[in-house]
């Protein structure tokens, strides 16, 4: 089933900018798990989780596609 094009401009940007902003977030983890006194594997899976997040806001903004969408869950962008 290929995918076809569901969500317009403004969700594409929409996606792109919390994919980015997840991926930041990821960054931020990261640096949180190595350079704080207290390093916990939380640090590492919610970084691991971030980046799964902010990489696929990024995929949906790239191919103008909504996976939400695709199983037919209304989204307000």
């Amino acid at each position: 089933m290929p995918m076809k094009c569901n969500i317009d401009r403004r969700g594409q940007q929409y996606r792109a900018l919390w994919g980015v902003a997840n991926l930041i977030g990821a960054v931020v983890c990261v640096c949180m798990y190595f350079f704080s006194p207290w390093p916990a594997t939380g640090w590492v899976i919610t970084a691991v989780l971030l980046f799964l997040c902010g990489v696929l806001g990024l995929f949906e903004a790239c191919f103008s596609w909504c996976a939400l969408r695709a199983m037919k869950i209304k989204t307000p962008w």
